[in-house]
Protein backbone atom coordinates (compact mmCIF):
# COMPACT_ATOMS: atom_id res chain seq x y z
CA UNK A 1 0.00 0.00 0.00
CA UNK A 2 1.42 3.18 -0.50
CA UNK A 3 1.58 6.34 0.98
CA UNK A 4 -1.51 8.12 2.02
CA UNK A 5 -2.58 11.38 0.75
CA UNK A 6 -5.14 13.74 1.83
CA UNK A 7 -6.07 16.29 -0.85
CA UNK A 8 -8.99 18.05 1.78
CA UNK A 9 -9.19 20.92 -0.93
CA UNK A 10 -10.25 19.00 -3.36
CA UNK A 11 -12.49 16.06 -1.05
CA UNK A 12 -14.12 17.50 1.96
CA UNK A 13 -17.47 18.99 0.55
CA UNK A 14 -19.39 21.37 2.48
CA UNK A 15 -23.15 20.12 1.25
CA UNK A 16 -25.60 22.96 0.83
CA UNK A 17 -28.12 23.58 3.56
CA UNK A 18 -29.07 20.10 4.69
CA UNK A 19 -26.76 18.41 7.49
CA UNK A 20 -24.90 15.90 6.47
CA UNK A 21 -21.93 14.17 8.12
CA UNK A 22 -21.05 11.09 5.98
CA UNK A 23 -18.73 9.31 4.26
CA UNK A 24 -18.27 5.63 2.42
CA UNK A 25 -16.04 3.49 4.26
CA UNK A 26 -12.79 2.61 3.04
CA UNK A 27 -10.70 2.53 0.01
CA UNK A 28 -13.40 2.90 -3.17
CA UNK A 29 -11.35 2.91 -6.51
CA UNK A 30 -12.07 6.53 -7.04
CA UNK A 31 -11.93 9.82 -5.22
CA UNK A 32 -13.47 9.49 -1.55
CA UNK A 33 -15.53 12.36 -0.75
CA UNK A 34 -16.22 12.97 3.15
CA UNK A 35 -18.91 15.15 3.38
CA UNK A 36 -19.00 17.78 6.24
CA UNK A 37 -22.02 20.25 6.13
CA UNK A 38 -20.80 23.82 7.99
CA UNK A 39 -21.80 24.14 11.18
CA UNK A 40 -23.42 21.29 12.56
CA UNK A 41 -20.25 18.97 11.05
CA UNK A 42 -17.57 21.07 12.53
CA UNK A 43 -18.67 21.77 15.67
CA UNK A 44 -16.86 18.82 17.16
CA UNK A 45 -13.53 17.56 16.62
CA UNK A 46 -14.36 14.03 17.10
CA UNK A 47 -17.03 14.24 13.87
CA UNK A 48 -14.52 15.24 11.75
CA UNK A 49 -12.49 12.36 13.12
CA UNK A 50 -15.71 10.07 12.62
CA UNK A 51 -15.86 10.76 9.16
CA UNK A 52 -12.56 10.33 8.22
CA UNK A 53 -12.36 6.94 10.32
CA UNK A 54 -14.40 5.74 8.30
CA UNK A 55 -12.77 6.85 4.80
CA UNK A 56 -9.78 5.37 6.20
CA UNK A 57 -11.62 2.03 6.75
CA UNK A 58 -13.19 1.90 9.89
CA UNK A 59 -16.83 0.90 10.64
CA UNK A 60 -19.03 1.72 13.56
CA UNK A 61 -17.87 0.27 17.18
CA UNK A 62 -21.21 -0.75 17.77
CA UNK A 63 -21.42 -3.16 14.61
CA UNK A 64 -18.43 -4.84 15.42
CA UNK A 65 -19.15 -8.67 15.17
CA UNK A 66 -18.33 -9.42 18.44
CA UNK A 67 -20.87 -6.32 19.89
CA UNK A 68 -23.30 -8.38 21.57
CA UNK A 69 -21.22 -9.45 23.97
CA UNK A 70 -21.06 -5.65 25.07
CA UNK A 71 -24.63 -3.66 24.50
CA UNK A 72 -27.70 -4.88 23.32
CA UNK A 73 -29.72 -3.12 19.91
CA UNK A 74 -33.30 -1.70 21.04
CA UNK A 75 -34.62 -2.59 17.50
CA UNK A 76 -38.47 -1.91 18.69
CA UNK A 77 -36.58 1.79 19.08
CA UNK A 78 -34.97 2.66 15.49
CA UNK A 79 -37.03 4.42 13.24
CA UNK A 80 -37.97 2.52 10.18
CA UNK A 81 -35.88 2.52 7.64
CA UNK A 82 -32.30 3.10 9.64
CA UNK A 83 -31.88 -0.35 11.21
CA UNK A 84 -28.78 -1.12 8.90
CA UNK A 85 -26.90 1.27 10.90
CA UNK A 86 -27.26 -0.80 13.60
CA UNK A 87 -26.69 -4.51 11.91
CA UNK A 88 -23.36 -6.02 12.94
CA UNK A 89 -20.39 -6.63 10.45
CA UNK A 90 -18.80 -9.69 9.70
CA UNK A 91 -15.83 -10.40 10.75
CA UNK A 92 -14.20 -10.25 7.50
CA UNK A 93 -15.66 -6.59 7.07
CA UNK A 94 -14.97 -4.61 10.75
CA UNK A 95 -11.96 -5.96 12.12
CA UNK A 96 -11.32 -5.88 15.84
CA UNK A 97 -7.60 -6.06 15.79
CA UNK A 98 -7.34 -7.91 19.29
CA UNK A 99 -8.61 -4.61 20.91
CA UNK A 100 -11.31 -4.61 23.55
CA UNK A 101 -14.89 -2.98 23.01
CA UNK A 102 -14.56 0.66 23.19
CA UNK A 103 -17.47 2.42 24.72
CA UNK A 104 -15.72 5.42 24.36
CA UNK A 105 -14.79 4.82 20.44
CA UNK A 106 -15.46 8.50 18.41
CA UNK A 107 -16.97 5.75 15.98
CA UNK A 108 -19.73 4.67 18.36
CA UNK A 109 -23.35 6.10 18.15
CA UNK A 110 -25.11 7.81 21.25
CA UNK A 111 -27.57 5.66 23.06
CA UNK A 112 -30.36 7.16 21.04
CA UNK A 113 -29.60 7.30 17.85
CA UNK A 114 -32.19 7.13 14.97
CA UNK A 115 -34.31 6.80 17.93
CA UNK A 116 -38.04 6.55 16.94
CA UNK A 117 -39.22 9.73 19.66
CA UNK A 118 -35.60 10.78 20.10
CA UNK A 119 -35.37 9.47 23.71
CA UNK A 120 -35.61 5.98 23.90
CA UNK A 121 -32.28 4.07 23.81
CA UNK A 122 -31.33 2.19 20.60
CA UNK A 123 -28.23 1.23 21.96
CA UNK A 124 -27.99 -0.19 26.05
CA UNK A 125 -24.16 -1.26 27.04
CA UNK A 126 -24.46 -4.36 29.25
CA UNK A 127 -22.37 -2.34 31.47
CA UNK A 128 -24.80 0.89 33.06
CA UNK A 129 -21.63 2.55 34.05
CA UNK A 130 -20.02 2.84 30.30
CA UNK A 131 -23.54 4.49 29.14
CA UNK A 132 -21.89 7.96 29.37
CA UNK A 133 -19.00 7.11 27.34
CA UNK A 134 -21.05 6.19 24.35
CA UNK A 135 -21.50 8.93 21.88
CA UNK A 136 -19.01 11.41 22.41
CA UNK A 137 -17.46 13.33 19.87
CA UNK A 138 -14.99 15.07 21.69
CA UNK A 139 -12.10 13.32 20.32
CA UNK A 140 -10.38 9.65 18.84
CA UNK A 141 -10.45 7.41 21.89
CA UNK A 142 -6.85 5.97 22.63
CA UNK A 143 -7.92 2.86 21.29
CA UNK A 144 -9.58 4.24 18.07
CA UNK A 145 -5.69 5.57 17.48
CA UNK A 146 -3.82 2.34 17.79
CA UNK A 147 -6.49 0.58 15.70
CA UNK A 148 -5.56 3.15 13.08
CA UNK A 149 -1.80 2.59 13.81
CA UNK A 150 -2.38 -1.43 13.68
CA UNK A 151 -4.44 -1.38 10.40
CA UNK A 152 -1.77 0.92 8.64
CA UNK A 153 1.33 -0.63 10.18
CA UNK A 154 1.96 2.76 11.67
CA UNK A 155 5.19 2.69 14.59
CA UNK A 156 4.11 4.62 17.18
CA UNK A 157 7.46 5.06 19.19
Amino acid sequence: MGPLVLRMDQRVQQMGQSVQCASLVGYQHTPQDVQLTAPACLIKPGTIQHEFLHALGFWHEHTRPDRDTYIKIAWQNIQSGMEVNFKARLSSEAQTFGFPYDYGSVMHYRATAFSKDGNSATIVPSDNDELFKIGQREKASTIDLAKLNKLYNCNTS
